[in-house]
């Protein structure tokens, strides 16, 4: 018998930050030196977040409903009930996905002005991508392995996890945040990429799920 859930250094296949620890502070690193050497400020990091947010996260979704409907298939093959499925959850999830980003994106446009408001968003996707590109191809690059299709295997149901995308639009969120209160502080740019690169590719996951599996075993022997 297959089994259909593989697990890799403690986490679901497919999850971000199931990538190797020395490759996520590479990132981590090399996300730094970037900012440092092309001198962003918090405009900069900010419309990085958000892009990277709207792309990664929007990609995530749509590999993973392939997934999922390949999964479906191979369980039972009806092709027309599984396109219709994938179909109408992929359309829910671009206008939700999509019009939380397009909202957000507006007001961020109030705080962190990039182009006029009636130009938002054709206008800003060119600047965001010409702009902001390296930080974009670090951020695939951390979320490879929900987004790498698995081969090989029987393909689990639940490989479709939205809530990937939806928590790092909730961790960009508090950034972004965090990122406005501290201009009244003028904190030095190395320190202000420092934070903010930390929350976004240290690898909390991981740890939480250390602590779960070293709980585990008292809880099975009491």
């Amino acid at each position: 018998m297959v089994d259909s859930s593989p697990q890799t250094n403690g986490l679901l296949a497919g999850s971000p930050h199931d990538n190797p620890l020395w490759l996520e502070f590479l990132l981590f690193g090399g996300a730094i030196v970037l900012a440092y050497m092309l001198g962003w400020k918090a405009h900069d990091l900010v419309w990085s977040l958000w892009l990277s947010s709207l792309l990664v996260g929007y990609s995530i979704i749509v590999v993973q409903l392939i997934r999922r409907a390949r999964f479906r298939y191979q369980r039972q093959p009806m092709m027309l009930r599984v396109i219709q499925e994938t179909l109408f959850t992929l359309i829910f999830f671009s206008l939700h996905f999509g019009l939380f980003h397009f909202v957000q994106g507006l007001i961020l446009n109030q705080f962190f002005p990039l182009v006029e408001r009636d130009d938002f968003p054709l206008a800003a996707m060119p600047v965001l991508l010409t702009a902001y590109w390296p930080f974009l191809i670090a951020a695939f690059i951390l979320s490879r392995p929900a987004l790498v299709m698995p081969t090989g295997q029987v393909i689990q149901r639940k490989s479709f996890n939205p809530s990937i995308s939806y928590r790092n639009v909730i961790r960009m969120h508090f950034l972004i945040i965090a990122l406005a209160i501290t201009k009244t502080f003028a904190l030095s740019p190395l320190l202000l990429y420092v934070l903010v690169y930390a929350v976004f590719f240290f690898p909390l996951e991981r740890l939480f799920k250390k602590r779960r599996r070293r709980r585990s075993p008292r809880h099975a022997g009491s």
